[in-house]
């Protein structure tokens, strides 16, 4: 008869689910090496290094850095559109000023708690224009459509879809440039891109562009 051992049971137990827990440490530290390295320079030795665990075990849940890259994409844009939802909360019947000063302040501090999706954006647009797209990239302008759809609901006056679809263009295009790009903006003012003062630069700066191309939209 033969001998029971672990190597010769029948195969009939199922395979330990994947945490959960670990999954998002994955995610956490990728999205922080994607935020300081493009998406072609960045490696799974970073993210492992970074996350402070093995290399092999990112291929547990994301079998390539595509994977993974388009994973960090997906829920980063998700976490943004949502973080965006709550910036228009309270801002109606507020003057164009007021109610802008309070959504940049919301936009700030998001921003300066959670700068990867902003920097991500901004260190691999370059790089999508010249190599071709970029795994769940797609997925930027998609969130950026839906932020601009949120700003068309809650725009007061009856302002043209063209006119608000500016107003949202210009503002994104600055916002990652400020905040995405923020080291070589600040670097131009002398300033710390982690500032208090920085912060203030940024928010005066879109207070001072964007206050009368609101209250025009507003009158309209």
């Amino acid at each position: 008869m033969t001998k029971y051992s672990p190597a010769n049971a029948p195969d009939n137990t199922c395979k330990t689910p994947k945490s959960a827990t670990t999954r998002k440490k994955i995610l956490a530290a990728a999205r922080r090496v994607f935020a300081r390295y493009p998406y072609k320079a960045a490696t799974m030795r970073l993210i492992a290094a970074e996350g402070d665990f093995d290399h092999p075990l990112i291929r547990y849940y994301f079998e390539t850095k595509a994977d993974l890259f388009a994973a960090v994409i997906t829920d980063a844009c998700e976490e943004y559109y949502q973080a965006t939802l709550s910036w228009f909360k309270g801002l109606e019947n507020r003057q164009p000023r007021q109610a802008l000063s309070l959504f940049v302040d919301r936009l700030l501090d998001y921003s300066f708690n959670n700068p990867e999706f902003l920097k991500i954006v901004a260190i691999n647009s370059v790089l999508q224009e010249s190599s071709g797209p970029l795994p769940g990239y797609d997925a930027i302008p998609r969130v950026l459509a839906k932020t601009h759809a949120v700003l068309k609901e809650n725009m007061p006056g009856a302002a043209s879809e063209e006119a608000v679809e500016a107003f949202a263009n210009c503002f994104d295009s600055l916002i990652v440039t400020f905040l995405g790009a923020g080291t070589c903006q600040a670097m131009v003012l002398g300033l710390d891109p982690e500032s208090e003062d920085y912060r203030q630069w940024i928010k005066q700066t879109l207070l001072h562009v964007f206050t009368p191309f609101l209250e025009k939209l507003v009158r309209t």
